[in-house]
């Protein structure tokens, strides 16, 4: 399980091991964005049950995009390393990355990674 960081600011993907998925956050009510909803809701002297609410309806318009967010457990996908199998300088220099086999033995080179984690394994063959 990945700890998401409660300082005031949602944690980005890249400080996460290997891709993560977390919901966008927005506003839930079209009334967030009023100044007479906002004043009621985004009150940090708010009573508890009321900040919960908040957040969990107006997230953005409030600014508790990170308290929100830290309600979701983040789907963590992960992979393989995402390293070269061999020296690839001469066949990225001969633009050779989109054939399959090369993708798959050049990964790192051919830009096939994602915060260090292979996107895609290819079978090689």
């Amino acid at each position: 399980m990945v700890a998401l960081i409660r300082n005031g600011t949602a944690p980005t993907q890249s400080a996460l091991t290997g891709s993560t998925s977390l919901p966008p956050c927005v506003d839930h009510d079209n009334r967030c964005s009023q100044t007479s909803y906002k004043h009621l809701l985004c009150n940090p002297n708010a009573l508890p049950d009321t900040q919960k609410y908040a957040i969990q309806t107006c997230p953005l318009s409030c600014n508790y995009c990170a308290e929100y967010l830290a309600g979701f457990t983040p789907t963590l996908t992960t992979g393989p390393p995402c390293e070269d199998k061999m020296n690839c300088t001469i066949l990225v220099a001969s633009s050779m990355c989109n054939v399959p086999t090369v993708k798959n033995l050049c990964a790192k080179s051919c830009n096939q990674c994602s915060h260090g984690i292979l996107l895609n394994e290819l079978p090689v063959g």
